[in-house]
């Protein structure tokens, strides 16, 4: 009966831990379920692009590991709204397809500059959110996207090689 207590006690633990995290990644206002649930992936592995025309497409609802280039290697469909000349920074780009109009929540597991470049010109966040306790992402930011436009996701500014990111609907 010994035996049996301490994978009892083990996996209690890890569930304290687990609630630990998500009360973290939790604020009033803001439901981070689907966040915390897609970022406890590993996401899919993809490379970031380096020009807007060569900038891989990803999908609303999907977790992405996407690893950036050095950010002096990176053309920008638009100058980043925030421009980092710090040594070293990393940068990318991807594609994004909105077939509903609606808001949209981007959310990345690290601290760098993100920007949504569309046919218009940058668009702008209506609310932003940092998250300096949560193991699993660090900042969200809430858009509101028109369905057919195609968008630019511009990340900038980091230190990290590879970023997970993701997109849901609010």
């Amino acid at each position: 009966m010994r035996f049996l207590s301490v994978p009892i006690l083990l996996f209690a633990s890890m569930m304290a831990q687990a609630d630990d995290i998500a009360a973290a990644c939790q604020e009033p206002g803001w439901d981070m379920s689907r966040e915390i649930v897609a970022f406890r992936d590993v996401g899919m592995a993809v490379e970031a692009g380096t020009t807007p025309q060569a900038s891989p497409a990803i999908q609303i609802g999907r977790v992405y590991a996407l690893r950036l280039k050095p950010q002096d290697t990176v053309k920008f469909a638009r100058t980043p709204q925030k421009f980092s000349r710090q040594q070293g920074a990393v940068a990318g780009l991807a594609q994004l397809a909105v077939t509903l109009s609606g808001k949209y929540r981007i959310t990345s597991d690290a601290p760098l500059w993100i920007d949504i470049v569309a046919p218009s010109g940058t668009l702008q966040a209506s609310e932003f959110n940092g998250w300096h306790q949560c193991g699993l992402f660090r900042k969200s930011l809430i858009y509101s996207f028109s369905a057919g436009q195609p968008l630019v996701l511009q990340l900038s500014g980091g230190s990290a090689p590879v970023v997970k990111v993701a997109i849901e609907p609010l």
